[in-house]
């Protein structure tokens, strides 16, 4: 895995080159609206980067005015534990502003900034690092992709293993110490059987 200096063409290069070795599905994993979600940066933006391009969002480095737009995509694209979006006096409350400056941030005046003192509150709130707020979208998307990389270079090799995937999802383990004796067919042969064993008894209980 790469770090933060690893230049984004790298990284995304890698990405798909893991996604290939793995048979994975790309669009999933670089889907632009899942990655927007994910590093509040634009959904344009993100396919722009990955197609080596840039936007005026991709090319803002002003930290003030980046803060100042993922604070509002914050506010745009996650909601309260109610459900519903968080309301300007929620938002002030949680941070330890008035509803006012919240509004004055999030719509108003130029030289509202968002301080240190109030963005580590506000990324504690919507459950992200205070990077989120102050990265370039560059960054962004260059942190998210590392972190891809990360979860796929970790991943086990090779299909997954069925008797395992009893065990963890019918909770299984009698057996499971024998199992690892077995060959491949045998194991597939036992989970088989394991499976019909399990949907003839939910059929009979309905």
């Amino acid at each position: 895995m790469g770090d933060l200096h690893t230049p984004l063409p790298e990284t995304a290069a890698r990405v798909r080159q893991l996604l290939a070795q793995q048979n994975l599905n790309a669009d999933q994993y670089l889907d632009h609206q899942k990655l927007s979600f994910e590093t509040g940066v634009t959904a344009e933006t993100i396919a722009a980067l990955l197609a080596g391009k840039t936007t005026p969002e991709s090319r803002e480095t002003d930290t003030d005015t980046i803060a100042r737009n993922r604070f509002r995509f914050l506010q745009q694209t996650r909601h309260a534990p109610h459900g519903e979006p968080y309301t300007l006096q929620e938002l002030g409350n949680a941070i330890g502003v008035s509803r006012q400056w919240v509004h004055q941030l999030l719509f108003g005046e130029e030289k509202k900034k968002p301080s240190l003192k109030v963005a580590k509150p506000l990324a504690d709130l919507f459950g992200q690092e205070v990077t989120f707020l102050t990265d370039t979208a560059p960054q962004a998307l260059n942190r998210r992709l590392l972190q891809i990389i990360q979860s796929l270079e970790t991943a086990p090799e090779g299909p997954p293993d069925p008797m395992q995937q009893l065990f963890q999802e019918y909770g299984i383990q009698g057996i499971s110490a024998r199992s690892t004796n077995l060959k491949d067919h045998q194991r597939q042969i036992i989970a088989g059987m394991i499976i019909g064993m399990i949907s003839s008894n939910d059929a009979e209980g309905r």
